[in-house]
Formats: structure tokens, C-alpha cells, sequence
């Protein structure tokens, strides 16, 4: 392998995505984040749920599929890529534990839909979605609220 083949590769795209092939992997994305949607609707508190969330999880989904097919494409923009997620802060409070978790869910689902490993993405996202149902449906398991109401003797 010459020097130039090697340079060639870090600037040409190792493989091309057409329309159809994108539009093929952005459905199945859409497909498996509405999994998430509906696991994350399901198995919320129904006080706790906040639909906003619910879609971001979907939107951000999607986007960890863009980047990574981009990233995949090209080793030069995998590198600047790179650099410029890592100065991304994220500053909100999470409230739930559960919430963290299904952001990292989506992420992990998003490589496996970018990468084109269907089995892996179907299996995987059908399996911690019947969990997590299954875990939020457990008896005693939801939180418990308690309200107290104190009342004086009116004067």
C-alpha cells in the first residue's frame, strides 16, 4: 500500500450511502426509537412522564444515526468529529435515573441501526424494552407518594 492510497483513504469516503440505502436506515431508526418511545411511555409513572423527553429520546436517536454514518464514511471527519463532541457539555439535571438509562439506550440502539446489524438492533432493542415493561409493572416496585394535609382549628 502506497503513501497515497493511505492518504486517499482518510479524505474519500470508505462507503458511499445513495437516498435509498439513508432512507432505508433512517426508517429502521425510526422504527426501533419509536420502540423506545412507547417502552419509555409504558413503563413511566405517570406523574413523572414528560412527553418532551419522550421525543427528544426519539430526535436523539435519530441524530446518534446520522453522526455515525457520517463518521463511518470518512476517517477525517470521524477524527473532527470526534473533537468537536468531546467540548459538548451537557448541563441539565436528569431527575430520574431511568431517564439516564434510556438516553443511553437510545445512543447504543442508534450505533446498532448505523452499523446495519439488524439482528443485533432488533433483538436487543425487543429485549430491554420487554425488561423494562416487565420491571416497571413489578409489584412495589413504583414510588410510593404521601401527602399530608395539616389542618388548624379555625379561630
Amino acid at each position: 500500500m502506497s503513501k497515497e492510497e493511505v492518504l486517499g483513504y482518510f479524505y474519500t469516503n470508505s462507503s458511499k450511502y445513495g437516498v435509498k440505502t439513508t432512507l432505508i436506515i433512517l426508517l429502521c431508526g425510526l422504527a426501533v426509537g419509536m420502540v423506545i418511545y412507547l417502552t419509555y411511555y409504558i413503563s413511566s409513572e405517570k406523574i413523572a412522564y414528560n412527553r418532551k423527553f419522550n421525543w427528544s429520546l426519539v430526535i436523539m436517536h435519530l441524530i446518534t444515526v446520522v453522526v455515525m454514518l457520517m463518521i463511518s464514511s470518512n476517517i477525517a471527519v470521524s477524527l473532527g468529529m470526534v473533537g468537536a463532541l468531546s467540548i459538548v457539555r451537557f448541563r441539565t439535571a436528569v431527575k430520574d435515573s431511568r431517564d439516564t438509562m434510556f438516553i443511553f439506550w437510545a445512543m447504543a440502539e442508534g450505533l446498532c441501526v448505523s452499523s446495519q446489524n439488524w439482528r443485533l438492533t432488533f433483538t436487543t432493542v425487543l429485549f430491554i424494552a420487554a425488561v423494562l415493561i416487565f420491571s416497571s409493572k413489578v409489584p412495589g416496585s413504583r414510588n410510593k407518594y404521601l401527602l399530608i394535609v395539616r389542618g388548624g382549628a379555625g379561630n
